[in-house]
């Protein structure tokens, strides 16, 4: 088979081979890149909204942490249900009952014990 124009028509072909197949080289080469480019960029806008979360979030605890100090200081007083209320009230006055019968007790003791003290010495 020869071609019409002659012997240079292969040498077209075989340059026009030679391009397509370096034109399909870059274009590759740019495909991938540009996919790269993009998965990148995904990942960045993924932080940049994670990081705008974490600093909102930051944000907001800061803001509540401001609001709930004033709530626990030590001289505003508690709120609970009226029942549990009056049974700290109950428990309260017996453990001051038994408090006082106690230091009663231990200063009758101590008393006993200076006095057996005085007594040895003598």
């Amino acid at each position: 088979m020869s071609c019409f124009y002659g012997p240079r028509c292969i040498y077209f072909f075989l340059y026009r081979a030679y391009f397509l197949s370096e034109i399909n080289s870059c274009s590759n080469a740019v495909s991938s890149s540009c996919w790269l480019v993009r998965c990148r960029q995904t990942k960045l806008d993924e932080a940049l909204l994670s990081s705008g979360r974490v600093s909102d979030a930051l944000q907001a605890l800061m803001e509540w942490l401001g609001k709930a100090e004033s709530y626990l200081t030590e001289d505003q007083p508690t709120l609970g249900d009226l029942d549990t209320v009056t049974m700290l009230l109950e428990q309260h006055k017996v453990f001051n009952t038994i408090h006082i019968s106690l230091m009663f007790h231990i200063s009758l003791a101590s008393q006993s014990f200076l006095d057996a003290l005085q007594f040895t010495r003598t």
